[in-house]
């Protein structure tokens, strides 16, 4: 028998409106089920920007609960969510790694140290 790991869902939404909230929550859906995970949490959290979420409380919950390990899996809309700057973000996906979560988001897919660089590349525009 398989065990269903445990997840938190976390949210932002800039504006605070229901329906950011519901279109992130519908990009989950399917992943949720087809992975049949259990929501333990769900986290939704109001910031002006992203680089506000890194010193919000709800990323103090994020890693206490990691420390804990009462979950496996956090889902995010986006790995900008964990800072402004690519230092920022490295350390949080290590401080979850360390602690045996596993980070996917919807919009970069899964997240690790090892796959950090490219993600971070994929998200460079170049202009002329």
């Amino acid at each position: 028998m398989q065990t269903q790991k445990r997840a938190i869902l976390l949210l932002q939404s800039e504006t605070g409106k229901h329906e950011d909230f519901a279109q992130q929550r519908e990009a989950f859906f399917n992943f949720l089920n087809r992975e049949n995970l259990n929501v333990i949490m769900e986290i939704e959290s109001h910031c002006e920007s992203s680089a506000e979420f890194i010193n919000s409380i709800s990323m103090g919950t994020i890693r206490r609960h990691a420390a804990w390990r009462d979950y496996e899996i956090l889902l995010i809309p986006t790995i900008n969510m964990f800072g402004s700057t690519p230092i920022e973000i490295t350390q949080e996906i290590q401080f979850l790694e360390k602690n045996g979560v596993t980070v996917i988001s919807a919009k970069e897919g899964k997240i690790t140290v090892e796959n950090l660089p490219s993600v971070f590349r994929r998200q460079f525009k170049v202009t002329k």
